[in-house]
């Protein structure tokens, strides 16, 4: 934007593109039972214009659907791990 000749203004609201900013997680995907899923965090250029969008609930569906998805995953996480615990005490009494 800035070799396009942006204004200032322009420039201010938008920020530079890091490396960081395009970075995805793969784990959920490739391992689903990892504990590393703690990227629960949309880059900024998703959430730049919740300000100005606040009431307009169709311009924010990618956000519920974003924050669904997660809730989806963190649900299945626990179910899981309560199928787990469920087992190991069963285990524990098979074996004592």
């Amino acid at each position: 934007m800035q070799r396009l000749g942006a204004s200032a203004k322009l420039l201010a609201h938008y920020h530079n593109m890091e490396r960081e900013d395009l970075k995805i997680t793969t784990s959920v995907i490739d391992d689903p039972a990892a504990h590393r899923t703690q990227q629960k965090s949309l880059a900024w250029f998703w959430t730049m214009n919740l300000a100005i969008n606040a009431g307009e609930q169709e311009k924010n569906e990618y956000l519920d659907d974003f924050y669904r998805v997660h809730w989806l995953c963190a649900r299945a996480m626990r179910t899981q791990w309560a199928e787990e615990f469920t087992l190991l005490c069963y285990e524990m009494d098979w074996v004592v």
